[in-house]
């Protein structure tokens, strides 16, 4: 991914869900590029920066960001969300079908993207959602 002729630098909050990270890696390379992006997973990803067990976690993961952008200037956080997360299961989250999934992880993106805008006004942010059996992005 390039922007005026120069990389751009990506900071990825997924889960570390390890059914997913191997084809990840390889979409994330395709698009980005190896070396051109963060991807410090985090047990529920997303779910940390919404939902999280404690505010300290939800900081922490800010802190991340934080620190990569000066390590790295972030150009663009992607935040993808996966079926079947057992972070979100264990948080009692169970769903009846994959629309009824698959709407609340749509809700739990416009959380997380409505959060980071305020704490990254700067940084231009997109979503993901990874069918785990299918092992692939959808949206």
């Amino acid at each position: 991914m390039k922007k005026n002729g120069k990389n751009q630098f990506v900071y990825v909050l997924t889960c570390v869900d390890p059914a997913n990270i191997d084809t990840l890696v390889k979409i994330f390379n395709h698009r980005f590029g190896k070396g051109n992006y963060f991807m410090p997973g985090e047990l529920g990803g997303v779910k940390v920066l919404v939902d999280p067990a404690k505010k300290t976690d939800r900081e922490f993961v800010l802190n991340k960001i934080k620190t990569s952008d000066r390590v790295h200037k972030i150009d663009l956080i992607l935040l993808v969300n996966h079926s079947g997360c057992g972070a979100y299961r264990l948080a009692g989250h169970v769903f009846e079908n994959k629309d009824e999934e698959e709407s609340f992880h749509a809700g739990e993106m416009k959380k997380a993207s409505t959060l980071l805008q305020k704490k990254f006004p700067d940084t231009k942010l997109e979503t993901g959602y990874f069918l785990k059996k299918e092992q692939k992005m959808t949206w």
